[in-house]
């Protein structure tokens, strides 16, 4: 029985056994490179795939002590992490202005810390430009991303911002 119909398998590996998650995560990375360095995005996801994921290992906090916890990440699903960066890269002044539309008070994007903007940018282009991904995948994968990168009050804005974007783009029906 393969691990997508076997219960156990699917508990055992989690969401992070995922390879569009391992996507998700590596285009919100490939991302906050594009912003920082102004690189080109072909490039960059291309040393994503080909170089830098190939060895990435992580603390596995569920590991028994002794076991030497860690965790080899599935390799992002290519096409899936294309469309994520190309759609972000390419429809930037829509989707930053449907995030200025979400942005409470005195916050703009450019206040926001690039790792941010990146996180935001994958959420909001996702739940506009993939309809067919539910929402509630969407907003908890970004949500354990943000939760990941970030202390628990940035998460906790990271989040509240989420949910407006969700909102906005695409209201529950």
């Amino acid at each position: 029985m393969s691990a997508a119909k076997d219960p156990a398998a699917r508990r055992k590996t989690g969401r992070a056994g995922h390879k569009t998650s391992a996507a998700r995560l590596a285009a919100v990375q490939a991302l906050y490179e594009i912003d920082l360095t102004g690189a080109n995005s072909a490039q960059v996801i291309d040393d994503f795939v080909e170089k830098r994921w190939r060895s990435v290992t992580l603390r596995d906090p569920d590991a028994t002590p002794g076991d030497g916890g860690t965790a080899r990440l599935p390799n992002p699903n290519p096409e899936f992490l294309h469309a994520l960066v190309e759609g972000v890269d390419g429809n930037r002044q829509e989707i930053d202005a449907l995030i200025e539309q979400t942005l409470d008070g005195d916050w703009t994007l450019g206040r926001l810390d690039a790792l941010m903007r990146s996180l935001l940018r994958t959420t909001a282009f996702e739940l506009h430009d993939m309809p067919n991904t539910p929402r509630l995948t969407i907003l908890t994968e970004y949500s354990d991303l943000a939760h990941t990168f970030f202390d628990e009050k940035d998460a906790n804005f990271a989040n509240g911002v989420l949910n407006k974007l969700a909102q906005n783009i695409r209201p529950e029906t």
